[in-house]
This record gives C-alpha cells, structure tokens and sequence, in this order.
C-alpha cells in the first residue's frame, strides 16, 4: 500500500496544469454546481493555454474529439436542436434549455478533447472527491456536522445535488466493485469491494435514493456481463451472486417499504389522473407518472419537430392543475428534449449514450468494463431524473463517464497504467 501512495504521488508531481485542472473537476462533482462550473471553466481554459495554445497543439484536441465515435451523434444532437430553436417560437424558458443543451455539448468536447494521463487525473480526483464525501458521511454519524455550504447536501437529502451525490456514488460503487472481481488486476484494488459496502448504507439510510439502488442492480448486472461474456460459468455464479445480493438487499425494511411505498404512489396518480391528479405532488413516483405521460402526449402530438426549445413548461402549466405547476423539468432527459425537439431530438440523444456503449463494448480491459458500467449509471438516471437537463447532477455525472470512456480508449488492455 505505501508503494502505491508513492508511485501515485510521484505520478501527481508530474502532472500538467490540465491534469490539475482535470482532477479538480473531478473532485470538486461532489461539491455544489458552482464550484463544478468553476471547475470547468479552469479546465477549458488550461486546455486553451496549454503549451501556449499552438496550431499543431489545437489541431491535436479537435483529432480527440472527432476521432471519437460519439462526434457524430453529438453534431446531430446540436444541429437538430439549433435548428428546432431558429424555426420553432420561443419561450420564458429557451434561453434557459439552450444553455443547457449547449452546455451539454460543451461538457462532451471538453473532455473528449483530454489525453491519458489528464483522463486519469479526473478519475483520480473523482475517486479522491468520493472517499472525501463517505468519510464526512459516516463522520457525521459519530459527530453530527454544521449543516453549512458545501456539505449540506452531503448530509441529508434535500434536492437533485443530493441526489446526483447519490448517484456519482452508486457509480463509484459500481465501477470499484468492477475492478475488485477482474483476475488480472493488481492485489491493491481488491480492496475496491469495500466501495460497494460503504456507499450501500448511504444510499439507504443517509442519502436514500431509490434510483441509485436501482442503478446499482442494473449497472452490476451489465458489468459483469460485459467482463465475464466469454466466461459463460463464472457468469452464470456471478448472476446467481448478484440475484442473492438482491434479494437481500430487498429485505432490508427501509428498502422494501420504499419500493412498495412507490408503486402505491404510481397507482394513486393512475387513479387519480381522472380528476387532474391534484394529490401527486406530494408523491416522488406518482408525480414522475404524471410527468412522463404528460410529456408523453407533447411528443406524440408533435412527434417530428415538438413545441420548441424551452416549450415544456408552458405546455405542462397548460395540460396539469396548479398544484404541480413548480416542476420545471420532466425528470427524463429523453422526453424532456422530446417534447421540444420531436423524436430526432431523443434519438439524437440516444444515439450519444449507444455510442458511449458500443465505444468499449468489445473492450476487456477492467477500465472498459467500469466504463461500461458508468455509461448504463448515466443512462438509469437520465431514464428516472434529469442527469443532463439539471446541471446539478449532469456536470459531474456526465463528466465521471466521459474521463472513464476516454481512459478506457486510450488504455485499452494495457493495465500497467491503471
């Protein structure tokens, strides 16, 4: 262990001001949204000056970012999106939703455009930012903390910060666990296991968010068939594994009251959508109901070209009572763009996640496979929340999949960097 400290604070020395810039923005996905814009703003610019921002030095970020297979859905994405905004009429909220569509592509450019070793330096700081968040976790438990900026939604689960914290630790989770179960990986990240059973107790108990439960069970199942496909007996135990893990999961009370608790919520707004569903609002899965079947109406009224950009709100005030009028997003990345962008808007969307799939689909290495699963993490919560409409959880969570696939790529099955 004390060799590996070494080689890894040797291995910081050496880093460029992007490298530093990189780990800041990984560390910091833990911390309030505008401390992870400032982040990003410090990693755009040390890109731009770096080396004293050359021709051959520019022209070799822009060969990363072209180069990888998600650039074309990307380019789709944006054009289709800008050219939704010059046609269609706009609203109160289109500057808003163009930031954000912007800031989206913006994001993916960014990090594309990484090397290696500053790819690795945002794992590291996303890794050192989640170790970070569980020990002030579990400190609090022994010594209740000031409920300040900075750790507030840390402690308690108090709006989508919390639950994008949730979820970038579900994905840490996941992708530890990844690298503990893969053979030829070195003895140290063994240890990775532990991951999984330190954040499991948060997301029931501190920070309970059942989407971040069902992250795991859907990232783990995928991971492991992603790295155990050629080995058809160890992943049939390793399912049987992960299907009694599970099931013991779900007997733990919290957890089977909540899940239970969200399909009576679901089957309240089914039955009380007959007369405008005023008693959702107090209800997470019976609202997200009436959510997801409202904005299900806007894209299939106007399944080709939508509303507009920063149409949803105006429509949702026209189609529900005024008790649910303050939501202000969907809570489902692909409707939300649907509805103002018609259906080649989600599946442009789409499209960027397939891409980040099929990128290290065929890949063996246990960076691909954490990579892999980051990708499904992302994909669950842009399915049950807005991981890329609410910057709040898009700018780390997309971030942490982004430096994991660029990693990945260039790595491919070496590990001796790892």
């Amino acid at each position: 262990m004390r060799l590996f400290a070494n080689s890894m604070l040797a291995t910081i020395r050496k880093w460029s001001p992007t490298s530093i810039a990189s780990f800041m923005w990984g560390f910091t996905c833990f911390l309030p949204v505008g401390m992870v814009y400032l982040s990003a703003l410090i990693l755009l610019l040390a890109i731009s000056l770096h080396r004293g921002s050359s021709l051959i030095v520019a022209n070799s970020r822009w060969q990363l970012i072209r180069g990888h297979v998600v650039f074309w859905p990307v380019c789709v994405f944006l054009i289709w999106s800008l050219l939704i905004f010059l046609i269609q009429p706009h609203y109160a909220e289109t500057p808003s939703n163009l930031f954000h569509i912007l800031r989206i592509a913006v994001t993916i450019a960014i990090v594309l455009s990484l090397r290696r070793n500053e790819a690795l330096a945002g794992i590291w700081g996303w890794i050192a930012g989640a170790l970070a968040t569980l020990l002030i976790v579990y400190v609090n438990i022994l010594f209740p903390l000031p409920h300040i900026l900075g750790i507030s939604d840390l402690l308690v689960m108090k709006g989508n910060k919390s639950i994008g914290i949730a979820v970038m630790l579900a994905i840490f989770a996941c992708s530890t666990v990844m690298y503990a179960v893969s053979p030829s990986i070195g003895r140290v990240y063994r240890w990775g296991v532990l991951g999984m059973v330190a954040v499991i107790p948060v997301l029931i108990w501190m920070l309970p968010s059942r989407t971040s439960l069902l992250l795991i069970m859907i990232s783990l199942s995928l991971g492991l068939m992603h790295r155990l496909r050629k080995k058809p007996s160890v992943l049939f135990l390793a399912a049987i594994a992960l299907f009694a893990f599970g099931w013991s999961a779900y007997q733990v009370p919290d957890i089977q009251k909540r899940f239970s608790v969200g399909l009576q919520e679901i089957q309240h707004s089914i039955e009380a959508s007959a007369t405008a569903g005023d008693d959702v609002t107090q209800s997470s899965w019976g609202m997200r109901h009436l959510l997801y079947t409202k904005t299900t109406d806007m894209v299939l009224e106007r399944p080709l070209i939508g509303w507009g950009i920063g149409s949803w709100n105006d429509e949702w005030k026209k189609r529900t009572p005024a008790s649910v009028h303050a939501a202000n997003m969907p809570h489902n990345d692909f409707l939300w763009i649907g509805a103002q962008a018609g259906l080649p808007g989600s599946v442009s969307l789409l499209a960027i996640i397939v891409a980040l799939f099929w990128s290290v689909l065929r890949l063996q290495s246990p960076a691909a496979t954490a990579s892999f699963v980051a990708t499904a993490g992302l994909f669950v919560a842009m399915t049950f929340n807005s991981a890329l409409r609410d910057a709040q959880i898009g700018m780390s969570v997309l971030f942490v999949v982004l430096v994991l696939n660029v990693y990945a790529l260039s790595q491919a099955e070496d590990l001796s960097q790892v």
